[in-house]
């Protein structure tokens, strides 16, 4: 996944060096404001870190179980012919979620930089990550729902079953 595209790559050297530079080269004093938002949730200490550690791993270990659920029906790239082996998977985690591959990335994304306390990185890769996602969805769903592949059935499984991620329904 490290080279998964261009804006993947700049996304994860901005982190890092956001995080270099904040842990090196920016006072104590400025990194947070006792009464501030930004200040309680971005302060790093072992406490916050290790709860956004631990919510990025459950984030992640949905994003994997999901993954070997679906078995040969998962690629990392959208298919756009359907395979004989594709089944449409009702159950486990998608019984929950519809698409729990991708709520797992999205979670895990935001709540990694919350880890090493980046605000710059953390809106930025929301941001680029829901935009992905908010492209991605409705362009998979558009082949799931056609009759090439499950038609009606598609269609009732996603009227009953959520995203899990804000504002893509």
């Amino acid at each position: 996944m490290l080279y998964h595209s261009h804006a993947y790559v700049v996304a994860h050297t901005l982190s890092l060096i956001e995080f270099v530079v904040g842990a090196y080269y920016v006072p104590e004093a400025w990194k947070v404001h006792p009464d501030g938002v930004w200040g309680s949730l971005f302060r790093l200490n072992y406490r916050t870190s290790t709860i956004f550690a631990v919510l990025t791993l459950c984030f992640y270990l949905i994003r994997v179980a999901a993954m070997v659920q679906s078995g040969p029906n998962f690629s990392l790239l959208i298919e756009t012919e359907k395979r004989d082996e594709h089944v449409l998977i009702e159950s486990g985690c998608y019984a929950v979620l519809r698409h729990p591959a991708y709520f797992g990335w999205f979670w895990r994304t935001f709540c990694s930089q919350l880890i090493v306390a980046n605000p710059l990185c953390f809106l930025f890769h929301t941001t680029a990550t829901w935009l992905f996602f908010k492209d991605r969805i409705p362009y998979e769903e558009s082949l799931l729902v056609s009759d090439d592949f499950f038609g009606e059935k598609y269609e009732a499984y996603r009227r009953g079953t959520p995203v899990g991620i804000p504002f893509i329904s």
